[in-house]
């Protein structure tokens, strides 16, 4: 899917325009980092 571009009429209902579309926006579930992250998560420490 491709990124949305918005770009209002630079007035004043174009400033409000954006507003709303920008809070319409979903906010990422979780910040943007590497999947391959798994190395530093923390383990539980096995004791023998």
């Amino acid at each position: 899917m491709t990124k949305k571009r918005y770009i209002p009429p630079n007035s004043e209902d174009g400033q409000r325009q954006r507003f709303h579309w920008l809070l319409r926006q979903k906010p990422k579930a979780y910040p943007a980092t590497p999947r391959s992250n798994k190395n530093g998560l923390l383990k539980p420490i096995r004791r023998s």
